[in-house]
């Protein structure tokens, strides 16, 4: 289990950077801070996906609760405004554990508050539920307000005349439709009494936001207030929903909240159940890699890249299907997965991005070299893991055919197969590979041309389309496929080998070399069919462990670089140009353990080692991460020392590939 003592949930500075989450199968999600202080826009009780997985607003922000006793009111919740917390509830926080579902732990006097939150799969829908233990025959007064944000999850709301507050009560649901055109929020609640009033509470700051350079600021609404008369032994339930749930008793509607916990908690023991690998993290990295397995609205599964802002990005799923599926053996879903990407191709190229608005017209964002190439990577790991060319032959061969035809005539942003059988991309103003910060019209990390890592997974694809054309019996193209190979491989050799450098060169295009230090190289030796010659392999991997290797990941460029930047702050104009320049991403210690081992042998010892690599991540998952891994650390963050606390997780609180390249390690490698 996953648990902070008092020390820690009543340190404001500390768990005000702890933060929780809780997903729903759809994209919505629930998610704030362990003291309960919401410090990014992006923290609400239901931020609800309106068109799975995208069209996601905050709809209720949070609850201000409070216990009253003998007259005297106890504030549970914690807010920033302008120059103070207010209330301080943070003080009152004894526990916060995390097993299946974030539980907060309250004490006032005698009595404790014990409050789970857990959002039901499926549904737009975050239940809460209270229990208090208190002296025998003592009764208090429980209030809950709900704050509504009502607004896209990327935007701030403020008072305005436009909400409407006519709110429809029930004897134990309370409705509200703040603005047309959006669902109604329903919240159905055991408490006894609900009271009517209408405020809107101003200024309230999020912390995270102002360190980003962003708007940080908002006013909440308020349409009323909940009361319960709690004793000892008492359960109150909140249930939030963008959905219409039908009216039943209080004693039926305790039953329907207990019955809907158990499922969705039996749901959950589901995916651990079973678990057969000795390796004892195991267990939370599949609770982990469950939140970023989503729907989308035809009932296709997707992969959501990073919470709270990202969606479902084609090259994230690509490169986190092995450490969230394969690993698990959960096949169907993966061949679901990919279906989903090869009915949406277009000119031979999958999608880089979905869009938030399909029905408005928009269409999905193809601007990757790389998404595509990496679909050929995972239609062969399918096979070669479940032995069924036939599921191959019927809905992928032709489809990675014409793909592969797309790519060698050329297709879309320049991408196309050059004389030397490798495959160049891209111009100054487009990037098309992971590293792809863009500042208007400027890219940050300029790699058009021929990129390293595009190009060995290119040599990879060329490779498993001549493996699958020999199996279907398919001569012609087999045989195109071979000699095709052959260049690729000694092209690549020859293009990318710095000799004087001893590792690979990062880009080569018509206008010069980039020598940079970058860890793209490693894809070089870690796909099945690896371009790279067997006597460069250890000096590329020492190369990149000594100037790339940290405990939380990788670098993206060597500190002694020009352009290195070692901190991932400020304005988002900063923190895009340091994005991959120099910042860590944990992500790459799963392609680096697998280069290592490559190049050194799969002995028990370096087995040891690799696992060694991975410890101060899953320390990190384990408490700063209350059970995720986020999108990346600084660069310049000095190797943690015994007792001291980690450096902080930047970007997003939660990454897919992050889990997954981490769970495919310790699943497969070590």
């Amino acid at each position: 289990m996953i648990k902070f003592d008092q020390n820690m949930c009543s340190n404001l500075a500390r768990s005000q950077h702890r933060e929780w989450l809780e997903t729903n199968g759809l994209g919505g999600f629930a998610s704030s801070t362990l003291c309960g202080m919401n410090t990014r826009r992006y923290h609400g009780l239901l931020v609800a996906a309106l068109a799975p997985p995208v069209n996601r607003f905050v709809l209720l922000s949070k609850f201000e609760e409070t216990l009253v006793l003998e007259g005297a009111r106890i504030d549970l919740s914690s807010n920033q405004f302008p120059g103070a917390i207010h209330p301080q509830g943070y003080q009152f926080l004894v526990r916060f554990e995390k097993l299946f579902f974030p539980v907060a732990t309250f004490r006032v006097g005698d009595w404790k508050i014990q409050k789970t939150v857990f959002m039901v799969h499926g549904h737009n829908a975050t239940c809460l539920e209270y229990a208090f233990t208190g002296p025998q025959e003592s009764e208090a007064h429980f209030d809950m307000r709900p704050l509504l944000a009502y607004r896209n999850y990327h935007s701030l709301t403020h008072e305005n005349s436009d909400l409407q507050r006519d709110t429809d009560i029930g004897e134990h649901h309370a409705k509200f439709s703040p603005y047309p055109g959006l669902p109604p929020l329903v919240i159905r609640h055991t408490a006894d009494f609900f009271f009517r009033d209408g405020y809107w509470y101003k200024n309230f700051e999020y912390l995270r936001e102002q360190e980003r350079g962003l708007d940080f600021s908002e006013d909440l609404f308020s349409p009323g207030n909940f009361r319960a008369v709690v004793k000892n032994g008492t359960h109150l339930w909140f249930f939030a929903s963008a959905e219409e749930w039908s009216d039943l008793t209080r004693e039926a509607e305790l039953q329907r909240f207990a019955v809907i916990k158990q499922r969705e908690l039996e749901r959950r023991q589901g995916l651990v159940k079973g678990i057969k690998s000795t390796e004892k993290t195991s267990f939370y990295f599949r609770l982990a890699a469950d939140q970023f397995l989503v729907r989308r609205q035809k009932d296709s599964p997707t992969v959501i890249a990073g919470y709270p802002w990202f969606t479902d990005w084609g090259r994230d799923t690509m490169i986190s299907v092995p450490g969230l599926l394969f690993v698990t053996d959960d096949y169907p879903a993966a061949r679901e997965i990919l279906g989903t990407f090869v009915r949406s191709m277009r000119d031979g190229l999958i999608p880089n991005r979905f869009v938030d608005h399909p029905e408005a017209g928009e269409e999905a964002e193809y601007n990757t070299a790389d998404a595509t190439l990496w679909l050929f990577h995972l239609v062969y790991e399918l096979a070669r893991r479940t032995d069924d060319l036939k599921v191959v032959k019927q809905r992928f061969y032709e489809a990675l055919i014409e793909s592969f035809e797309c790519h060698r005539r050329g297709t879309r942003f320049g991408i196309r197969m050059s004389d030397d059988a490798l495959l160049s991309a891209g111009e100054e103003s487009v990037q098309l590979t992971w590293m792809d910060a863009r500042i208007g019209e400027q890219a940050v990390t300029p790699r058009h041309g021929k990129a390293v890592e595009v190009c060995a997974l290119w040599c990879n694809a060329l490779k498993v389309l001549e493996f699958f054309a020999k199996k279907f019996g398919d001569r012609g193209k087999a045989k195109e496929l071979t000699s095709l190979a052959r260049q690729a491989q000694e092209s690549f050799n020859k293009v990318f080998w710095n000799p004087a450098a001893g590792y690979l060169s990062d880009v080569v295009s018509e206008s010069g070399i980039d020598a940079s230090l970058r860890p793209n190289q490693l894809f070089a030796m870690t796909l099945p069919f690896s371009p790279l010659e067997k006597q460069h392999r250890k000096p590329v991997v020492a190369v990149v462990t000594e100037h790339l290797l940290t405990p939380f990941g990788l670098r993206t460029l060597a500190k002694n670089d020009s352009h290195y930047r070692g901190l991932y702050q400020g304005s988002a104009y900063d923190r895009d140009f340091s994005y991959h320049q120099g910042t860590v991403w944990p992500w790459l210690l799963g392609p680096y353990a697998t280069a290592y081992l490559n190049a050194h042998s799969r002995t028990t010892r370096n087995k040891k080692h690799v696992r060694s690599l991975l410890e101060p991540l899953i320390q990190y998952m384990l408490s700063e991460g209350v059970g995720q891994i986020p999108e990346l650390f600084d660069g310049d963050v000095p190797p943690p020392e015994e007792g001291s606390p980690r450096p902080p997780g930047k970007g997003c609180l939660a990454q897919a590939w992050s889990v997954a390249e981490i769970h495919r390690v310790l699943m497969e490698e070590v």
